[in-house]
């Protein structure tokens, strides 16, 4: 319903020259987007930036990224049901929990560097 009360107020046209070149590009856009060109404007007009196109690519890196994460939060919770089993025991850390912490970090660093990358990759994308 307020859509509708929105699209009452859109009384007022646009008219725009563009060349071919221009006008195949803007298809192009609107056809990756899955919208019109009226709401691929709309869309930069409110947010301040285009409706972008999501490649592949970008799935592909937000869906390894994820796995990523998946394997980190496995591995936390290992070392810490260790950790609590062997401070229930009244044992001391042992290294390897120290190790296993370790890879935890630089898996971490991984996964931010992968997070980068992909930060990289959509804004440096010609469709945004």
């Amino acid at each position: 319903m307020e859509q509708n009360k929105e699209n009452r107020k859109r009384d007022k046209i646009l008219q725009l020259r563009l060349s071919k070149e221009e006008h195949e590009k803007l298809a192009e856009l609107c056809e990756s987007a899955s919208t019109t060109k009226s709401n691929l404007i709309r869309s930069f007009i409110h947010k301040g930036k285009p409706i972008m196109p999501v490649s592949p690519e970008i799935i592909k890196e937000v869906n390894q990224l994820s796995k990523a994460t998946n394997r980190i939060g496995q591995n936390v919770n290992q070392i810490a049901k260790q950790l609590n089993t062997a401070n229930k025991r009244g044992d001391a850390i042992p290294k390897s929990y120290l190790d296993e912490l370790s890879k935890v970090k630089r898996q971490l660093e991984k996964i931010n560097k992968r997070a980068d990358e992909t930060t990289t990759l959509i804004f440096d994308n010609p469709n945004f």
